[in-house]
């Protein structure tokens, strides 16, 4: 129902099939207590959230953490807003992954949604399948530096495969040189076979690597010789 829902715990979703959604949509808003760290676990295959609004607040690390403490299939997200707090340092909006040896997330969908005013990534993924589509990332240059992170696996993980990110427009503010659009962190190994496409990227900063989006769409990222993967940068 339309309201403001102020947590004094995390939210864990842990059953299968389980749908959280705004009766209108952004009418809900679910923010934290600033002691909690996070607002949202979801740990359960097949779950939607739809039409919510995620403000956060002081203690918050992130909004949303999606296979916090089991193997998670099939999340889906859409229709919500992610906003932080420019003064509150690592808050993130969605972490779809969890970095740890059997907690596998698989084949998220991010979609038509709004992120602003994270002080760290707008969405941070280490899961295999991911899909971020029809979104826009306002990366404000006195909080997000970052507007997708993907994360390393590490040699003792699954590699990152088949993350597509599609129709996404990154925004930036005054100070364009700080903002980063899409990075990725560790070993070429562990990211592969990923998309970027029919993206626009607005006042981010300007291109210094090696790879872009006109030539990401469809490539094999897998590399042996090097230990750091290049920064994808806006073109």
């Amino acid at each position: 129902l339309p309201g403001t829902y102020t947590l004094t715990t995390a939210i864990a979703l842990t059953k299968a099939a389980t749908r959280l959604v705004a009766l209108k949509p952004y009418s809900a808003t679910i923010t934290g207590d600033g002691v909690i760290t996070d607002l949202l676990t979801l740990d359960g295959n097949d779950i939607e959230l739809a039409g919510i609004r995620f403000l956060g607040v002081a203690a918050a690390v992130r909004l949303v953490n999606i296979g916090d403490t089991a193997v998670t299939r099939n999340a889906h997200i859409h229709h919500c807003k992610f906003i932080g707090l420019e003064t509150v340092a690592s808050v993130e909006g969605i972490l779809n992954g969890e970095n740890i040896a059997g907690n596998d997330v698989d084949n998220t969908i991010i979609e038509d949604c709004w992120f602003e005013g994270l002080s760290q990534a707008c969405i941070t993924t280490f899961g295999g399948g991911t899909q971020i589509r029809h979104c826009v990332l306002n990366l404000d240059d006195t909080a997000s530096a970052t507007g997708i992170a993907v994360g390393d696996q590490g040699a003792a993980f699954a590699a990152v495969k088949a993350l597509e990110i599609n129709d996404v427009a990154f925004i930036g503010q005054t100070n364009a040189s700080t903002l980063l659009a899409i990075t990725f962190s560790g070993a070429e190994a562990n990211t592969q076979m990923w998309s970027v496409r029919n993206c626009s990227f607005a006042s981010c900063a300007a291109p210094t690597a090696d790879i872009h989006p006109e030539g990401a769409a469809g490539a094999n990222y897998v590399g042996t010789t090097t230990t750091t993967a290049p920064t994808l940068w806006p073109a």
